[in-house]
């Protein structure tokens, strides 16, 4: 199985959490190099410049026309390749992408260890984020504010809890499978030689002492 990039990862938290301003797909193929590129509809994007991503590239959009962007690409240490037409055209939400982009260079040493633990990690901190502000993301005005915003941290309360527990899967795994112990390290009981043993040992014999200097004969 391939290993996502950071930017499918990033795209993959937002789409998740619903930081997704708009998304469309590709009217046609898009050759690597291109600069320019159809889509099937511009609705909801923002005037340029913005940034999308498309498969694991994320491209700086410079102007629009019609369904026509204009583009620069291998955005944020992306590859510029080729994509296929009907493949996801995705703006991110800006302020939760800058967010997201912080987060996720916090979390670069679990990404040596596992890159999906630096996506965990980086989501679980994300939809804390989000938590803290839920009461920012409902519109006041309407009447229902008060039950959308306990539905919506309902619903990232979840969301954190089934993170949290997936991190823990990802770190066991990371440690070849061993667990994280937690708890003090209890004592074992010396070694006694049994009251049995017809050849007691005798500590001050250097013989069992290991003594260079023993007499042999």
């Amino acid at each position: 199985m391939a290993v996502l990039t950071a930017a499918e990862y990033q795209a993959l938290i937002a789409s998740d959490l619903g930081q997704v301003d708009a998304r469309t797909t590709l009217a046609a193929d898009l050759a690597a190099g291109a600069l320019t590129l159809t889509v099937v509809s511009a609705a909801g994007f923002p005037a340029a410049p913005f940034r999308i991503t498309i498969d694991a590239e994320v491209l700086l959009v410079t102007a629009v026309v019609g369904t026509t962007f204009t583009v620069s690409r291998a955005q944020q240490g992306t590859t510029d390749a080729a994509h296929s037409a009907t493949a996801q055209v995705a703006h991110l939400a800006p302020l939760f992408e800058a967010q997201l982009l912080s987060v996720w260079s916090l979390y670069a040493d679990e990404g040596l260890i596992r890159p999906r633990l630096q996506y965990l990690h980086a989501k679980h901190r994300a939809i804390q984020s989000l938590l803290s502000g839920v009461w920012e993301q409902v519109d006041i005005s309407e009447e229902d504010a008060s039950e959308k915003r306990s539905q919506k941290s309902a619903h990232l309360k979840a969301l954190l809890e089934i993170v949290g527990d997936e991190i823990k899967v990802e770190t066991a795994r990371a440690t070849g499978r061993r667990g994280i112990y937690v708890g003090p390290i209890e004592r074992t009981a010396p070694v006694s030689v049994l009251d049995e043993n017809p050849y007691p040992i005798e500590p001050s014999d250097r013989a069992y002492r290991g003594d260079p200097l023993r007499r042999t004969g």
